[in-house]
């Protein structure tokens, strides 16, 4: 079973959480993008670019494990 990685993002009353699988990075990504684009959520793209960039940050470190 392929190791799982997990970010939660918090806002009001509101919990967001990604949960991805190696590999699998552009679908998490893909998922922010889509809550910032909707306008019922209070997710915004300034959360998006942050859990994006922690989601790169997270492969960058592990590609440097190779």
């Amino acid at each position: 079973m392929p190791k799982m990685y997990s970010y939660t993002l918090v806002k009001g009353d509101e919990v967001y959480v990604i949960k991805y699988s190696k590999g699998n990075e552009m679908n998490a990504i893909e998922q922010t993008r889509k809550w910032a684009n909707n306008p019922e959520l209070s997710f915004d793209w300034f959360d998006a670019i942050i859990l994006t960039r922690q989601i790169c940050l997270r492969l960058k470190d592990l590609s440097s494990r190779i």
